[in-house]
């Protein structure tokens, strides 16, 4: 007969394995769900349409361009606060993948110009869409952060951009947006 302290060791050991194991497992999990959070495994020239598909899932929006190119937009973190943008040739074959919610494309757009279509185009699909009929105006609001940096929840941002019936830009109001990620107000 064993005396009671072997036994217990060798339980201790059982289970320190176990969370081990566990442990592993959900650190691979993690970390294959960062590498197509963003499609930072995509490589383009080389990656496939299927490949995306297989590594970020299926797209909220695809926009085909004059030239054939598609556009596949996938918007991701709390709230969509970045949106990933992979774009492939006719060919099916990755030629970039960039986050598309960003100051640099803001300053792209221009009042009274630039139209809905190449709004989608730019930015993906809004986190919301409001009708307002008293001045006629759609109003597409994209929740966005203020950095370059994934997991950065310190700087929210809100962008509203206003369009007329002719499905022209006609105002653009970038400012902080004091929600928190389940939409209650951090300073009110």
């Amino acid at each position: 007969m064993r005396p009671v302290t072997i036994l217990l060791s060798e339980a201790r050991h059982r289970w320190r394995t176990t969370i081990a194991a566990a442990g592993l497992t959900v650190a691979a999990a993690l970390a294959a769900g960062c590498a197509s959070y963003s499609g930072s495994n995509l490589v383009a020239g080389r990656s496939t349409a299927a490949e995306v598909e297989s590594s970020m899932g299926a797209p909220a929006e695809k926009v085909t361009e004059a030239n054939g190119d598609a556009i596949w937009f996938y918007p991701r973190g709390p709230a969509g606060r970045r949106t990933y943008a992979v774009r492939t040739g006719q060919d099916g074959i990755v030629r970039g993948v960039e986050q598309r919610l960003t100051a640099d494309n803001i300053a792209k757009l221009v009042v009274d110009r630039t139209t809905a279509q190449e709004t989608r185009a730019l930015f993906g699909p809004p986190t919301s869409i409001r009708y307002y009929s008293r001045v006629q105006r759609h109003m597409w609001e994209y929740n966005m952060t203020d950095g370059d940096n994934q997991f950065s929840t310190t700087s929210f941002k809100l962008l509203a951009l206003e369009f007329s019936g002719d499905n022209v830009l006609r105002k653009i109001t970038y400012q902080d947006d004091f929600n928190d990620l389940q939409g209650h107000c951090r300073e009110c």
